[in-house]
């Protein structure tokens, strides 16, 4: 039976390396949305880091990579820009909700010269 595991690998704005974020860290499965002829959409996440954890933070490049269980077939599945960030303290545990928007969404940072 085919198992999945996904790897977050996080960047900054500028295309930096800062930190894999591995499987055991998400608390919920992977799921985002997708428009034909308008690409990714928005993701949601749940780490079990410490809510003053600054390993993620605005306006970084999320990539969620999927493979099998013995990482033969990893792939890229979404890259996104974080857009909201969450911190929560729940019944004694503490998560960091994540909340990314497709990488479409950098075209907002372009400047357009009309005229």
């Amino acid at each position: 039976m085919f198992q999945k595991e996904y790897n977050l690998k996080i960047y900054s704005l500028a295309g930096v390396f800062v930190k894999t974020i591995p499987f055991k860290e998400l608390m919920n499965d992977v799921s985002y949305t997708e428009t034909i002829n308008a690409g990714q959409g928005e993701m949601r996440l749940q780490l079990s880091l410490e809510w003053t954890s600054t390993f993620i933070a605005y306006n970084q490049i999320i990539k969620v990579y999927e493979s099998d269980k013995d990482h033969s077939t990893a792939r890229c599945i979404y890259t996104g820009i974080v857009g909201n960030l969450r911190r929560v303290i729940e019944r004694g545990k503490s998560f960091i909700e994540v909340r990314a928007v497709g990488i479409g969404s950098m075209l907002t940072f372009m400047y357009f010269k009309y005229g």
